[in-house]
């Protein structure tokens, strides 16, 4: 059970239903623009997605509003910037940066909002340099709600997920921040946790209850995203555990587009996955 009521309260009013399974549109990168993904996901029987927003152009107001055109019943679960164009940023000691940060910020704030989203997936400050990171927690926690309650404003809630090269790396981020953070959720990316060198579970319990969303994709012994089912991954055992824990997140495909031929492969993806969820 969650401490803080807030969170707790959010949590099992949305989640009330059953596990579901989701594409991002990550996964038509280089292939399908964003404005087009909703026809084409309709296409796949797709009605749970993550919308990521991979330029600044998107992160407009009238982009968003001509992507909601097509939305129909598709629901927009949580919507996912390009996190290295402003998310460090938004945690600069220079308060000239931190403005202009929270002005692309709200934006991409307003975008979601257009499309109904409920989580934005977040990166957060990135590990730059090979060296160790002594990072101050309650100075983090006071930033990061800051951001949390620009989010609130427009309906949503922000979850941190887990990159390999973000301060996210390890378990011990999310522990820490969030005992600060009462209102945090948390995402969890599989290949983000293999690649660096982290089970995948451990970052799951870190989360917990605070968990919104899983982002998945198969990946090879060299460490190299494949299709589901092309990589070593287990994720009869990932949704059964999922299961186990009472967890209704969903569980979004996020592959890369070189990891699959056709849209007829992503939507046996989905349907495998699905069929797992269902079993």
């Amino acid at each position: 059970m969650i401490k803080d009521d807030f969170v707790s309260l959010f949590y099992y009013n949305y989640f009330e239903g059953i596990m579901k399974a989701g594409i991002s549109t990550a996964s038509f990168f280089n292939r399908i623009y964003n404005e087009e993904a909703f026809l084409h996901l309709n296409l796949l029987g797709c009605d749970l997605v993550e919308v990521f927003f991979t330029t600044y152009s998107e992160y407009e107001e009238d982009f968003a509003k001509k992507m909601a055109q097509s939305q129909g019943n598709i629901v927009v679960h949580s919507v996912h910037a390009l996190g290295t164009q402003f998310e460090p940023e938004l945690y600069n000691v220079t308060s000239r940066v931190r403005s202009d940060a929270e002005k692309l910020f709200k934006k991409v704030c307003r975008a979601a909002q257009i499309l109904n989203a409920k989580f934005l997936t977040f990166h957060g400050p990135y590990r730059m340099k090979k060296k160790p990171y002594n990072i101050d927690y309650k100075k983090l926690g006071r930033r990061t709600n800051e951001i949390i309650d620009i989010a609130k404003a427009y309906g949503l809630k922000l979850s941190y997920e887990n990159v390999h090269y973000a301060f996210f790396n390890e378990p011990s981020f999310f522990q820490n921040l969030k005992e600060y953070c009462p209102e945090l959720f948390g995402t969890l990316d599989i290949k983000q946790s293999v690649q660096g060198g982290v089970n995948p579970y451990d970052i799951l319990d870190a989360i917990g209850d605070r968990l919104s969303t899983v982002h998945i994709c198969d990946i090879q012994s060299n460490n190299e995203t494949a299709a589901i089912g092309k990589g070593t991954f287990d994720f009869e055992k990932l949704i059964n555990t999922l299961k186990h824990k009472e967890v209704k997140a969903p569980i979004i495909l996020e592959l890369y587009s070189k990891d699959y031929d056709t849209l007829d492969d992503l939507k046996a993806n989905f349907e495998y996955i699905k069929g797992l969820i269902n079993k």
